[in-house]
């Protein structure tokens, strides 16, 4: 029996890697902890090694993004959290950078970046999108020309749920 360097728990010597130069022939880490480490490493390498081919930045230079706001989304809106230790690839962070220009704008969150990639990054699209979302909360005004289509919709969806709703309650005579 053995105890591990990095979590301290006492486990047999199967569980170590074999290490000649060590006195009981074992290394000081036990197998789970030195595999959990490899494959942090391996993540953190492919991850810089990705972010420098793609963006040209450094997984620390991210990083210090990150700090710099606040460990969270860039989007205001959203701040929801972010970490590149994460378990789940929603909350970590994306780059979003201009496609024209290449210049990196923030770490977002997946949903964010992919709502802004989605739009094609124009500002045009994303303040039709807020308008429309905003006219069906507020219902479309009248000056709007499309009101007069979407009373149009709304009409022959109801007409087509009362249709629905006859066709299926039993006719008592």
């Amino acid at each position: 029996m053995k105890e591990c360097s990095r979590c301290h728990n006492v486990k047999p010597l199967e569980l170590f890697f074999k290490n000649s130069s060590s006195p009981d022939g074992r290394r000081s880490v036990c197998s789970d902890c030195e595999s959990e480490s490899r494959r942090v490493d391996y993540l953190n390498n492919r991850r810089d090694y990705t972010l420098q081919k793609t963006y040209g930045i450094s997984l620390l230079e991210c990083e210090a993004l990150l700090a710099t706001q606040g460990g969270v989304c860039a989007n205001l809106s959203c701040s929801k959290p972010l970490s590149y230790s994460a378990g789940h690839k929603t909350d970590r962070p994306y780059v979003d950078h201009d496609h024209d220009t290449g210049e990196i704008r923030g770490l977002l969150c997946q949903r964010c970046n992919t709502a802004i990639g989605m739009l094609d990054d124009s500002p045009e699209l994303l303040q039709g999108a807020i308008h429309y979302l905003t006219g069906h909360r507020d219902r479309l005004s009248e000056s709007d020309p499309r009101s007069e289509g979407q009373a149009i919709v709304g009409a022959a969806l109801n007409t087509k749920m009362q249709r629905s709703a006859e066709m299926t309650d039993p006719v008592v005579h």
